[in-house]
């Protein structure tokens, strides 16, 4: 085998063991999906944020980061934790009050 054939089957590993890697940070539209949110809930969680920063309390989303270009990423721990933090098992409803 050499040639093309070498290339397609290279790229395929290399494809098959990049799908099996974990992203280390997230744009906000995939870290969103990643959550099962949509990217307009990240924001509003963001603008909330910031406000709640600037007043000392505690932010409601994940902690995000901004790169020196302006893109904002969040890191896969951090979301998995923030997961972690305001999940309710299955079956509770977290509104009851009970």
């Amino acid at each position: 085998m050499s040639g093309p054939r070498v290339a397609a089957a290279a790229a395929a590993a290399a494809l098959a063991t990049a799908s099996r890697v974990k992203p280390y940070a997230l744009r906000l539209k995939e870290a969103a999906a990643y959550c099962g949110y949509r990217g307009s809930t990240f924001r509003a969680l963001m603008t909330e944020g910031r406000k709640r920063i600037a007043a000392g309390l505690e932010p409601l989303g994940p902690r995000w980061h901004v790169r020196a270009g302006g893109t904002v990423f969040f890191l896969v721990s951090d979301l998995e934790e923030w997961l972690q933090r305001t999940s309710v098992p299955f079956g509770t409803c977290a509104n009851r009050g009970k």
